[in-house]
């Protein structure tokens, strides 16, 4: 019974071509869909997910409304937010720390690149669950003149080279200072 179902099924496809493959093409266009924004909602649930204290990390998002225009919304606050949410809500928050990204042009060795990074205060360290793999991540963010970094910068820039201990120059804007390397850390997910 099942046999003539398929050998029918064959027939009308081989019969009706342009149909049929109208009909596929569809099905396949929809699953492919389908499975992409499965694909897309499952790496956007997973965001966040590799810390070990993920439930009790929390985001400031601000709005700005600019008259005559769709408000601004962004995942950052002020500088001052730190002090104030530790000031005005101390039995409710542990620690706070704040994230700043810039783009220095970094220079070592006699190779200059213009970099993406991140400035963070140290509580940093103990509120994300770094892995570390060379050095001391909590020593170089309570040092001013230090950098943490990750594997993939430190293999760009240094190679098979141990990298903590050396000396990077970074410039930014008008700011040129020298950094020491005191951690390396591993690649983040992308989310």
């Amino acid at each position: 019974m099942f046999q003539n179902y398929i050998s029918v099924a064959f027939r009308n496809l081989i019969k009706n071509k342009l149909y049929s493959a109208i009909n596929i093409v569809g099905l396949a266009v929809g699953l492919a869909a389908c499975m992409m924004i499965m694909l897309f909602v499952r790496d956007e649930l997973s965001y966040d997910k590799h810390w070990s204290k993920m439930d009790s990390l929390h985001r400031i998002t601000a709005d700005f409304y600019v008259p005559g225009r769709e408000p601004f919304i962004t995942a950052m606050g002020q500088g001052p937010v730190k002090e104030a949410l530790a000031n005005y809500f101390p039995e409710d928050i542990e620690r706070v720390t704040r994230f700043n990204g810039m783009g220095p042009v970094v220079s070592y060795d006699g190779k200059v690149f213009n970099e993406r990074m991140m400035w963070t205060d140290p509580e940093t360290a103990d509120m994300f669950s770094f892995n570390v793999l060379a050095g001391d991540i909590h020593a170089a963010l309570n040092d001013n003149a230090s950098l943490a970094i990750s594997e993939s910068f430190a293999s760009k820039h240094f190679g098979d080279r141990n990298p903590i201990g050396e000396v990077m120059n970074l410039t930014l804007y008008t700011v040129d200072r020298d950094y020491k390397i005191a951690a390396v850390f591993e690649d983040l997910p992308h989310n």
